[in-house]
């Protein structure tokens, strides 16, 4: 027997679990199934909904979520998910579909909470204990540390998995304290392999020092900063933006043109959260940038490239899948 507490957590935890997932999905594929039962009967013949029946589905999973979870957490160490985590990813839908009130109401709310603020230091944001932390996953193993640290860390050349891009770093500003907090390199004869070093754990280490970091609060501003400048007050983007830039090392304008302070946003987003959950495919495609921004850079790209393909070991399984997106 569950209480009724406990009952309302697990159930608000699993919906904002799988409106998370949908919103990838949504965001990666285009049209895809939104999945709502267990049941193999009907989830075998499923079919695909509309990005508008999708965002509908997994808004109304948050909005029960909210409702259900609590701002305190199930567990010391914000392993799980809560209220401000339903929130943040309410934030993050309503900006996807620019419903610009909504997002600057639910980003404000994650902002007001006293359970978060911004690390003074960018060397302790994902740390473990970090105060900016809104949701984590912590490792299996005692000891262990994250898998993005042993992806993302370069020990030797060539690099196994892969780097960043010259491009990626000449596009930090002059005296950006992120590029040398979170990005370090490796030299190979006359080639500089520049990598993320957000995560900073390679190996285990006697406990646990970092989590795997799925939210944080720097999200909530970089979204009312977005919504505020749809909305007109530009003063307040701002001012959202100049909260992120000055722990890096940065000035912000006292004023700048819509459009302006659009450009600074889509900056910010890149150098915030780089190698981070996909934001930065995810923003290029809501703001219709992908195309100018990819092609440069991948001589082959072609608009239809947004959407990834079906995979087709579900469309044999599964025919009403079908058609195959566009271009595959």
């Amino acid at each position: 027997y569950l209480d009724e507490s406990t009952r309302n957590t697990l159930t608000g935890e699993a919906l904002a679990i799988r409106a998370l997932l949908h919103l990838y999905l949504a965001g990666l594929y285009g049209e895809v199934p939104y999945v709502e039962t267990t049941t193999y009967a009907v989830n075998q013949n499923i079919s695909k909904s509309t990005t508008v029946q999708i965002y509908a589905k997994l808004q109304s999973d948050l909005l029960q979520a909210e409702n259900l979870l609590s701002e305190t957490y199930a567990t010391t160490e914000r392993t799980r998910i809560n209220r401000s985590a339903a929130r943040l990813l309410l934030a993050r839908v309503f900006i996807y579909r620019q419903e610009w009130e909504k997002a600057r109401h639910y980003a404000n709310l994650v902002k007001a909470s006293p359970t978060y603020s911004l690390e003074s230091s960018l060397a302790n944001v994902f740390q473990k204990g970090a105060k900016s932390t809104v949701w984590q996953f912590a490792p299996v193993d005692t000891g262990a540390n994250t898998l993005e640290g042993q992806t993302f860390i370069i020990r030797g050349t060539p690099p196994p998995y892969g780097f960043l891009s010259p491009d990626m770093i000449s596009s930090f500003e002059t005296g950006d304290l992120r590029r040398s907090s979170w990005t370090k390199s490796i030299v190979d004869g006359s080639t500089v392999y520049y990598y993320p070093f957000k995560y900073r754990e390679y190996t285990k280490t006697p406990v646990s020092l970092e989590y795997s970091v799925i939210l944080r609060i720097e999200e909530a501003y970089l979204i009312a900063a977005e919504a505020e400048n749809n909305l007109g007050n530009t003063a307040e983007a701002l001012q959202d933006l100049n909260s992120i830039r000055v722990r890096a090392g940065l000035t912000t304008p006292s004023s700048a043109t819509p459009q302006e302070i659009q450009n600074l946003i889509v900056q910010e987003k890149r150098h915030e959260f780089f190698t981070e959950g996909g934001h930065r495919f995810l923003d290029l495609k809501r703001w219709n940038l992908l195309g100018t921004t990819l092609q440069p850079v991948k001589p082959q790209w072609q608009n239809f490239m947004k959407n990834w393909p079906l995979p087709q070991r579900e469309l044999l399984v599964n025919s009403n899948l079908k058609p195959q997106n566009d271009g595959y």
